[in-house]
C-alpha cells in the first residue's frame, strides 16, 4: 500500500508490473544503504567478517527494481572488491559475492531442429492464428538453450545486461517479440547501447564504459560476463561514439523449428506461468 495503493498500481501493466514486484521481492533497503556505506569503509575488516559481507551479494538476485536496479548492486560490489577486497583474498570474495545466473538450466532440452534462417514476416507466416496447447517445459527449454536467460532477467532468474522480458506478454504481440529476437538492432534502447572507442592504434573496441578514474578507463566489452572489467589508458583513446549496433547476436533462434519456436514464445507470452491456457492440453 506504501507503494502508491494495488489499484493505482494495477492501472499500468508495464511500470505497475514493476513497482508491484518490487513490492513482492521486498529488496532490504537498509542492507542496501549499508553496503553501499561499506564498499568505501577500509578500517576495521577482518578476514571473516569481509566473507560475510561478500557473501550478501549473492543473496540478492532475487530482489527486483527499477531497469537500473540490478546494475547499481553490481557496481556497489565491483567498488567493494576494488576497494576492501585483499588481492590474497580476491578470488575466494569473488566467487562468494556473484549471484547464479540462473537457477533452472540443469534438464534443459536442445533444439531438435531442423532450423531456419528466419525473417520477421516468415516466422510470422508459421504461427497460428493462436497459441494453443503448447509445450511449456519445451518453451522454458528453449529460452535457455538459445541463450536468452544469459542476458535477460525473466521473473526471478537470468541476467541483467538486457530489458527485464518477465512482463513481455504485457507489453508485446508475437510480431513485437519476432521483431526484437530477429532484429535486436531495429530499435535499440539507450539504456543498453555500447561505446565504438576508437584507440590511437586505428583499432575500435565495442564496450560499455564504466567509470573514468585517473589516467585509466574502465569498461566491459564481454555482455555475458558484465562484471568483467578490462582497463584502458586514457592515452589509448583517440575517441569515443555510440555503437549503433545491439550487442544481441541475430539468429538465436534459427536452431529451432516452428514448433519449438511457437512454444518459446508462448512460454514468453505467459510470463512463465505453466497454467496459462496456451499449455492447456
Amino acid at each position: 500500500e506504501e507503494l502508491g495503493g494495488a489499484a493505482l498500481i494495477a492501472r499500468n501493466d508495464h511500470y505497475g508490473k514493476v513497482v508491484a514486484e518490487v513490492g513482492d521481492t521486498r529488496p532490504d533497503r537498509q542492507q542496501i544503504a549499508l553496503a553501499y556505506i561499506l564498499r568505501n569503509a577500509t578500517a576495521g575488516w577482518t578476514p571473516g567478517l569481509r566473507e560475510q559481507f561478500f557473501t550478501w551479494f549473492s543473496t540478492t538476485y532475487t530482489w527486483k527494481g527499477g531497469a537500473s536496479f540490478s546494475g547499481f548492486l553490481r557496481k556497489i560490489r565491483q567498488e567493494a572488491l576494488d576497494n576492501i577486497a585483499p588481492a590474497a583474498e580476491l578470488s575466494l570474495l569473488e566467487n562468494l559475492s556473484t549471484p547464479p545466473a540462473h537457477t533452472f538450466v540443469t534438464g534443459s532440452i536442445p533444439p531438435q531442429g531442423p532450423g531456419q534462417n528466419y525473417t520477421v514476416e516468415g516466422a510470422l507466416k508459421l504461427m497460428p492464428e493462436k497459441l494453443e496447447n503448447r509445450n511449456f517445459e519445451r518453451g522454458k527449454s528453449m529460452f535457455e538453450s538459445t541463450a536468452c536467460l544469459m542476458c535477460h532477467r525473466f521473473g526471478n532468474d537470468g541476467g541483467g545486461i538486457g530489458p527485464d522480458i518477465t512482463g513481455s506478454g504485457n507489453r508485446y504481440s508475437i510480431r513485437d517479440l519476432l521483431e526484437n529476437i530477429i532484429e535486436p538492432s531495429k530499435v535499440v534502447s539507450d539504456q543498453y547501447t555500447f561505446d565504438a572507442i576508437k584507440m590511437t592504434d586505428g583499432s575500435t573496441l565495442v564496450a560499455k564504459i564504466l567509470e573514468k578514474k585517473g589516467p585509466n578507463t574502465w569498461v566491459t566489452a564481454n555482455p555475458m560476463m558484465p562484471d568483467e572489467r578490462l582497463r584502458i589508458r586514457n592515452s589509448e583513446i583517440q575517441s569515443v561514439t555510440t555503437h549503433s549496433k545491439s550487442m544481441m547476436p541475430s539468429g538465436l533462434i534459427n536452431g529451432l523449428n516452428p514448433e519449438e519456436l511457437q512454444d518459446l514464445l508462448a512460454y514468453l507470452l505467459s510470463g512463465g506461468n505453466p497454467n496459462d491456457p496456451m499449455f492447456a492440453q
